[in-house]
């Protein structure tokens, strides 16, 4: 008799590898945007307490990166205001807001900008996460941070 696997079993080892890789995927995506975000979330308090010594010696916030005293990586873009753009996110130092209904001092925007979510500091100190659709406010709820649904 010789000695090997039969093709029922080598077909049940791919299907149990099938269903634990469909298990394992969504929460490694997860994780990876998690990472993601805690950057954005570092960069974020930066630009807004740098805005806020911005408003103490001028009075007023600025909407320009260049006024700030530090150095946000990425590339220098105009959108409606003065930003740096990441590979994954848009950084702002402050937004408009008559225009989009997100607030804050300083924003990173999750690219494609508008389409996912953004994390703002407000000028309270605090952070908040603003999204676009309801999976993305499961995933602004997993950062523990207050969320507000915006884009309609």
């Amino acid at each position: 008799m010789e000695k090997g696997f039969t093709l029922i079993e080598l077909l049940v080892v791919v299907l149990i590898i099938g269903i634990l890789a469909a298990v394992a995927l969504p929460q490694y995506e997860k994780a990876v945007e998690k990472s993601r975000a805690a950057e954005a979330l570092a960069l974020v308090k930066t630009i807004g307490q740098a805005n806020q010594v911005y408003f103490m010696s001028n009075g007023n916030y600025t909407t320009d990166l260049r006024d700030l005293d530090i150095d946000i990586p990425g590339t220098d873009a105009v959108h409606s205001v003065p930003c740096r753009v990441s590979k994954y996110f848009s950084y702002r130092a402050s937004l408009n807001t008559a225009s989009n209904d997100i607030e804050g001092i300083a924003l990173a925007n999750r690219l494609p900008i508008n389409t996912r979510y953004a994390i703002g500091y407000m000028p309270d100190n605090t952070l908040k996460c603003f999204y676009k659709e309801d999976k993305d406010k499961t995933f602004c709820e997993s950062l523990n941070l207050p969320t507000d649904k915006v884009w309609q």
